[in-house]
């Protein structure tokens, strides 16, 4: 009767143990994933931040290419404008526009998609052991 008692007490600390070890691994989870999202905000906040001075930088040189050309007469000083204004669109696209979302999504059919050639293959011991035996049979050859 003793024996089953502490077959059962044994049991029950390894029950106790498993959930205590699920907990921490879910817990640990939501921490990384608490800190992943800080960061892409912080980024996020940041390329705010450079994009109110790109785009008053891209608003003055557009302006003056625009001048220049009026001024000169010559339609030669527009031809940077479109590339100046797709940049400025594209990055306002990526503060404000729905740019992450669609990464995001990418992100995630691709590695659905190719998820066996994106996963490293894991070393066994053996292998670890091998490798180990062949470089002291290098340092062995390549010291005289």
């Amino acid at each position: 009767m003793g024996q089953q008692n502490s077959t059962n007490h044994s049991r029950d600390i390894e029950m106790v143990l498993e959930r205590l070890e699920r907990q921490r691994i879910q817990r640990e989870i939501a921490l990384y994933e608490a800190q992943q999202q800080r960061r892409r905000a912080y980024e996020l906040a940041y390329e705010r931040e450079k994009l109110q001075w790109t785009g008053a930088t891209g608003a003055i040189l557009t302006g003056l290419l625009i001048a220049n050309a009026y001024k000169s007469k010559k339609t030669s000083f527009i031809i940077p404008i479109p590339p100046i204004l797709a940049y400025l669109a594209y990055k306002a696209n990526q503060c404000y526009g729905t740019s992450h979302a669609t990464v995001a999504t990418m992100a995630t059919v691709i590695w659905q998609s190719k998820k066996d050639s994106l996963t490293p293959f894991l070393i066994s011991p053996e292998a670890v052991t091998e490798r180990t035996h062949q470089l002291a049979a290098i340092r062995k050859e390549t010291d005289f």
